[in-house]
């Protein structure tokens, strides 16, 4: 039950990390992961490794780049 309820965590804190403006448009994250997996049913890493990659809404804007994130994670109990 441990397993399931920090891969839920991790999982809604990637997909809760916020697009970051950019100069001429936004970046959104897309293809999320936890531990190099996409939807784990469970991780045991007490650090898990979360990865993105952005994508810019505005197809024609180019030089964009990420420059800062903020996850944010829900309080999660367990009975």
């Amino acid at each position: 039950m441990f397993k399931f309820g920090l891969a839920l965590i991790c999982f809604v804190a990637v997909v809760a990390c916020l697009p970051v403006c950019a100069v001429d448009g936004q970046l959104r994250p897309v293809d999320l992961h936890c531990e190099y997996r996409k939807n784990p049913l469970g991780i045991d890493a007490p650090q898990p490794r979360l990865s993105w990659i952005l994508e810019a809404t505005d197809r024609g804007a180019r030089g964009q780049m990420q420059t800062a994130y903020q996850l944010l994670v829900p309080v999660v109990r367990f009975q």
